[in-house]
């Protein structure tokens, strides 16, 4: 049976093959009755097979620059959003994604009991994400995650290198996101459905949350995982567990704090349609030998 992927290749062959054969027949016959030229005399010198490689690798190139461009996939892939997950979709080189938010909230002047509610109407661009991904090879890339809040603020919300063995075991290198709760992972606006995150996944689950660690992730049958270790949270900084929640303890990448570690694991059932039935968990201290 012919696969996909055989036809592909026989039909770039095929082509290829075309082309080279109407170069051969094409070349200008030097004659009296002849006003052809040959402008590009570098070209006109190589061989056939030459001309057929030459023209083999632009159309790489070609195909490499539509990749780039190319719309987002339709679900996340590997604990990261469908934007972020871009990268694993091409064969090679660079990959562009992003999405943003710009909000808009109208508040009553008065509360319920009548008085002022002391709310003024606001207007903010709330997020703008900017993903750079780079192929490398079939089984390593880079994925970054670049973050503009508020129009003033910046962060690297991720950044790791991947290196794919195979299904069911692969490992991960640098800024991670910790797979913990929905959004934390898949934190890209249409991936849920209210306008702003839960307030379990931004007080219980600092979502964004991420650290600097080693992870590894898999699929077997109907079943995917994720695990990492990861430097643990700066509980010795200056109120950093409050009735705000858990957001004051992360550390976020910049110059952490590594003398506590932390581990998160995570295993999913994706078996049924449309449906995801999972556990995770989190351990590790945050003194940091304070």
């Amino acid at each position: 049976m012919t696969t996909y992927t055989e036809k592909r290749g026989t039909l770039k062959f095929l082509l290829i093959a075309f082309i080279g054969i109407l170069l051969v027949f094409a070349n200008p016959v030097h004659s009296q009755e002849s006003e052809l030229t040959i402008e590009d005399d570098s070209f006109n010198s190589q061989s056939t097979d030459e001309k057929i490689n030459a023209i083999a690798r632009e159309i790489e190139v070609l195909k490499s620059e539509k990749a780039i461009f190319k719309p987002a996939p339709e679900q996340g892939r590997f604990g990261v959003g469908p934007a972020a997950s871009k990268v694993y979709g091409i064969n090679s080189g660079v990959s562009i994604g992003g999405y943003g938010e710009i909000h808009y909230e109208h508040y009553d002047k008065e509360n319920e009991s009548g008085n002022g509610s002391g709310k003024t109407n606001d207007y903010d661009a709330l997020r703008a994400i900017l993903y750079f991904g780079y192929k490398f090879n079939d089984w390593i890339l880079l994925n970054t995650e670049f973050e503009f809040e508020h129009a003033d603020e910046a962060y690297l919300e991720f950044a790791y290198l991947d290196f794919m063995f195979d299904d069911a075991f692969n490992l991960r290198v640098g800024l991670l996101l910790l797979p913990m709760g929905i959004v934390n992972e898949l934190h890209e606006s249409p991936t849920f459905l209210p306008v702003n995150r839960s307030e379990t996944e931004s007080r219980i689950i600092p979502s964004t949350w991420r650290e600097n660690g080693i992870g590894f992730y898999g699929s077997l049958a109907d079943f995917t995982y994720r695990g990492m270790i990861v430097n643990g949270m700066a509980g010795a900084d200056a109120d950093p567990f409050n009735s705000s929640g858990l957001r004051g303890g992360r550390q976020k990448g910049s110059q952490a704090k590594a003398d506590n570690l932390a581990g998160a694991l995570r295993v999913d059932y994706e078996g049924l349609p449309g449906t995801i039935l999972g556990v995770a968990g989190y351990y590790g201290g945050s003194g940091q030998d304070a």
